[in-house]
Order: C-alpha cells, then structure tokens, then sequence
C-alpha cells in the first residue's frame, strides 16, 4: 500500500510535512500535487503538465509525481522473479470522493485518460487504464463510510457527498460553525457579527447576504 497525500498546494508547508511524518510511520507516504492544466498536443488528445522547482505549487502542472512513478515501478521490480527483471503489476487508487483519484491518474497519464469533475461522485464505475507495459491503474468510485451516528457532517465537509443531495444540511452546517471562528465566518461570507455558535442565525444571515429571501426579508429554507 502506498498513501498519496493530494492537493498540497491548499494547506501549509508545515502541516504537509507534519502529516507525512506521520504517515510515513506505517506505510510508503507520497506528497503530490494533480496537474489541472490541460494543453491541446493534437487534434484527439489533451495532456495534462507536470513541474518542478520554486512556484511549482502555484501552477496548473502536477507536482511531485515522479517520486510516486518511481515508487510504483518498485512494485513492479520487486514482483519480479528475479528481484531484477519487471512484472506487470495492477494499482487501485482508492479514496474518498472528491480527493483526486482521477486527475492522479491523468497527471501519471500525462493526458485526460479518465474524466473529472469538481462534483462529488461522477467516477461510477471501475477504469482500467494502462500507464506502461509494466503498470496499470484501477480507477475507482469514492468510498463513502457510514456517518449517519453524526448527521452525516463529517461527509459533506470533507466534501464527499453532493451537497444537493443531502436532506438536512443543519448537521454540517453545525458542525462548520463550531470548528471556526465567528471572524473567520464574518470574513468570508461578508456578515455581520453574530451570536457564536448559532446555526440559524448564521443561516439567516448567509440567506440575506446571497439573496436567498422569500417576501418580507424571510430566508428561504
């Protein structure tokens, strides 16, 4: 098993590097980030770019794919019979949804093999994708597990569920509310200051700031 930490560009040098040293303590751990660019090479097919050095980060080019690539052609020598001489090998990228299964396997690819989507659950079946003659990639549906014991939060706020989908929000919302600050809520959605903890009054305020108001100014649920 290998761990593959995506999406580094959207937390902290030091938190990736906490959570690697931590993760490296029970198995093979990679820090990469998934290319997002997509650059027409021909008429048929699109690639999708890699990059290194200072700024690598803030591109739309994967990062860090080449210590995941040497590790998985690892795999592959160690199969072997010999130690020496490479054997095909199968990969399953498994995780929850919405973390970069895909566009791991795009940027591995260096091409849209696969598709993408921002929304959580488009992948709905297994794809077999072939990277060399010694390695091929398993994509795979997202790993929902059972969060009923908590409203379900703690899958919608790791964004693994379709927001439209979910019945009663208020869990999640709850549950966002009493991991941040009342500043930091003021500030990103531009309101005003509010009771702390107040989930209805938060809501209240979201509805009135978007527009989402019925006649008389009243929010609508």
């Amino acid at each position: 098993m290998v761990l593959v930490l995506n999406k580094i560009d959207l937390i902290p040098k030091d938190a990736v590097q906490g959570w690697l040293t931590v993760l490296r303590r029970s198995h093979p751990t990679v820090a990469m980030k998934a290319g997002t660019n997509q650059s027409r090479s021909n008429e048929t097919k699109s690639t999708v770019g890699r990059a290194k050095g200072d700024g690598a980060l803030q591109s739309a080019s994967g990062v860090g794919v080449e210590g995941l690539l040497q590790l998985l052609k690892n795999y592959a020598r160690s199969s072997g019979e010999d130690k020496k001489s490479k054997s095909s090998i199968t990969v399953g990228i498994i995780g929850y949804p919405n973390v970069g299964k895909s566009s791991i396997l795009n940027t591995l690819k260096r091409s849209r093999a696969v598709g993408v989507s921002p929304r959580p659950g488009f992948t709905t079946s297994m794809q077999e994708v072939v990277l060399d003659r010694n390695v091929r990639l398993l994509d795979s549906p997202g790993v929902v597990f059972d969060d009923e014991n908590v409203g379900g939060s703690h899958t919608m706020l790791r964004n693994c569920v379709d927001a439209d989908s979910v019945d009663d929000p208020v869990p999640a919302v709850q549950a966002l509310v009493s991991r941040c600050s009342a500043e930091s809520l003021m500030m990103t959605y531009s309101l005003p200051a509010f009771p702390k903890g107040d989930v209805m009054i938060f809501l209240s305020m979201v509805a009135r700031q978007y527009g989402k108001v019925l006649k008389g100014g009243i929010p609508d649920k």
